[in-house]
């Protein structure tokens, strides 16, 4: 991200000239001067404007002269000019003034326009972060200056306590956080983790309130199935009904306990009439049985009459005869008895023939009753048949109707939890979170070559440093976990813990900042940390406070300037972008000047005779008024 400071203002009383230093984009703007002339408060004024919650001036001498800083500066396109009254001990004001104007001349800030977190949320989309949820732009300031207090630290390489936010305070999240900002596609992973983080818990409400609605319509849906399936099995609903609403199933099953009833009176009626049928028919059936056999018995007997008639037949003949012959008395005795005999039977016949003891039409008329009464029977036994089935089902519908009002109950439960404003985790939601967790796959597999490649840009710098006592031709090595810059020989897995005085800490520092933002150059298209580096003092392993130092020490800081001023070279010239690197030394410009000339070096102030942070006229016309 482009960022670069156009000036700093100090103000005093009113009518009382302010500090203003200015500053050039695509250089290093030196500071130089003596101890004790605040220069090392430079950045903590710069960080302060923006919009530190937790201010490193220091107060005497400083802060007790100031009123009011301010700082001119641009993020990518956008100008801001911002004042903020200074703050005491006890209150960090709050609110500040804000202007996308540069300050006319003269100015002096009397009033306030914006409140503090208003305006970080300005910078933030300045900065390119478009949500609370993604990083502050205040986190990456870290990667923004290499202050006093670790530029020869051998434990720390970044200054998370200068800033004080709280996301600092774990070692964990640290990681995460240099992480993050080393990702190539942060920006898109961001929106990855946040579209996964919705969808997962758009899944687990789902799989909750799925799990929730489950248990409490279990029962319902139990109770549901196992009715109508009883019904279905009885043939009093179809399988159809299986495939209706749930509403329109229950109806059903009420409808049938309406159509189902058997009236006790209506089966007792049918049961007597049934009753009486049965006996007439048994009455009638035992009398055409008893005629029947009769009439039976009476036709054999005309049969043995015919036999016997037949057999005798012969006698009329012998009784002619005899009667023409004449014959005995004896003969004519059994003759004529016999004939006699023949003519009962033949009368005897003729009248039973006449006049038979079983009538035909009688037999017809009972047999015409028994169908009628089987016919009757026939009709009340089909219209039982019904009733008969019902009967059978008293059992079923006695339990339907039992269960009908609990069945309405769990209904009336399960549809409250349906009403339920739930959003819906569908299939394509199920897909969408395969996509995003490939997606976000691939782009972890390139995190896995971060590291890598930042320790290549650490190694671009350090390779070219030629004062790194007896480590010239180590490797650089970034430990994530160890947050730590250390070197190694490449014969050993082990890294070098210790390697000796703090020059060479010194360039191990340079190595990593200038790799760091070589690092930003080389692998992302997305840069959200700014462009801007503050660097305090290279030289405190050497410099005493004079140009009385041991060759080797001059010559050790030349080459950490000649470096910067490599990597400025690298930036402008190689990748055609822009860079702009504030420097406070105790070194003299003879270092970057004349013969040691470093083209993007300028100076901007030497504060030395008198001059410094606070101008002599400050504290000259504060004692005047304390007199």
């Amino acid at each position: 991200m482009k960022f670069f400071i156009s000036k700093l203002y100090i103000w005093f009383d009113k009518g009382i000239k302010p500090r203003v230093i200015t500053f050039e984009n695509n250089r290093v703007n030196v500071i130089t001067g003596s101890s004790s002339t605040g220069k090392s408060n430079i950045y903590a004024i710069i960080d302060y404007c923006l919009l530190s919650g937790r201010p490193n001036i220091v107060f005497p001498v400083i802060n007790e002269n100031a009123r009011w800083y301010g700082l001119e500066f641009n993020v990518g396109d956008k100008f801001f000019a911002i004042a903020r009254k200074r703050p005491t001990v006890d209150v960090v004001p709050p609110e500040l003034y804000l202007q996308y104007d540069p300050f006319p001349e003269p100015f002096y800030p009397t009033s306030c326009n914006s409140h503090v977190n208003d305006a970080r949320r300005e910078l933030d989309r300045a900065f390119g972060y478009k949500s609370n949820k993604e990083l502050f732009y205040r986190s990456s300031f870290v990667f923004n200056a290499l202050t006093e207090n670790i530029i020869t630290s051998p434990y720390d390489f970044l200054n998370y306590k200068f800033y004080g936010i709280d996301m600092f305070k774990e070692t964990e999240d640290r990681c995460k956080f240099v992480e993050s900002v080393l990702t190539p596609d942060v920006e898109q992973i961001n929106k990855i983790n946040e579209e996964l983080k919705n969808l997962q818990k758009k899944k687990k409400s789902y799989d909750s309130y799925k799990k929730s609605l489950g248990s409490k319509t279990d029962g319902f849906n139990d109770l549901l199935t196992q009715l109508v399936n009883m019904c279905i099995d009885a043939k009093l609903l179809t399988d159809k009904i299986q495939d209706y609403p749930d509403e329109d199933q229950i109806l059903a099953l009420k409808q049938i306990l309406e159509e189902n009833t058997v009236p006790k009176e209506e089966k007792d009626k049918y049961d007597e009439e049934f009753k009486a049928l049965q006996e007439k028919h048994s009455r009638i059936s035992l009398q055409l049985t008893n005629i029947s056999r009769a009439k039976k018995e009476q036709e054999d007997y005309i049969k043995s009459l015919n036999l016997v008639e037949d057999s005798l037949k012969p006698v009329e003949v012998l009784h002619e005869k005899i009667t023409i012959q004449g014959s005995n008395m004896w003969t004519s005795h059994v003759v004529n008895s016999l004939k006699s005999s023949l003519e009962k039977i033949s009368s005897n016949k003729r009248q039973i023939e006449t006049l038979p003891f079983v009538s035909e039409q009688a037999i017809q008329s009972l047999e015409l009753q028994l169908k009628s009464i089987e016919d009757s029977m026939e009709k009340i036994t089909k219209q039982k048949g019904s009733l008969y089935q019902q009967v059978n089902n008293i059992k079923l519908i006695g339990f339907l109707e039992s269960k009908i009002v609990e069945l309405e109950r769990l209904w009336q439960k399960k549809h409250k939890e349906e009403l339920k404003n739930i959003e819906i985790f569908n299939e394509e939601d199920a897909q969408r979170i395969s996509v995003l967790e490939q997606m976000k796959d691939a782009i972890e597999q390139k995190q896995l070559v971060t590291i890598p490649k930042l320790n290549e840009c650490i190694q671009h710098i350090f390779d070219g440093f030629q004062y790194m006592e007896h480590y010239e031709h180590c490797y650089t090595k970034y430990d994530m976990k160890q947050e730590r810059l250390m070197l190694n020989n490449g014969k050993s897995i082990l890294n070098y813990d210790v390697i000796g005085s703090q020059s060479n800490y010194m360039f191990l520092h340079l190595s990593f900042f200038l790799g760091i933002h070589r690092y930003f150059f080389e692998n992302l298209n997305v840069r959200h940390i700014g462009q801007f580096l503050f660097i305090d003092q290279p030289s405190i392993p050497y410099y005493a406070g004079s140009e009385n130092v041991k060759t080797t020490d001059k010559e050790k800081l030349l080459d950490a300037f000649a470096g910067i001023n490599r990597f400025m070279k690298y930036v402008t010239e190689e990748k055609k972008e822009q860079f702009q690197i504030i420097l406070v030394e105790h070194a003299p410009d003879t270092y970057w000047t004349g013969e040691n000339k470093l083209d993007y070096f300028v100076t901007k102030e030497n504060f030395t005779n008198g001059n410094a942070l606070i101008p002599q006229y400050v504290l000259e016309q504060k004692q005047d008024n304390e007199n």
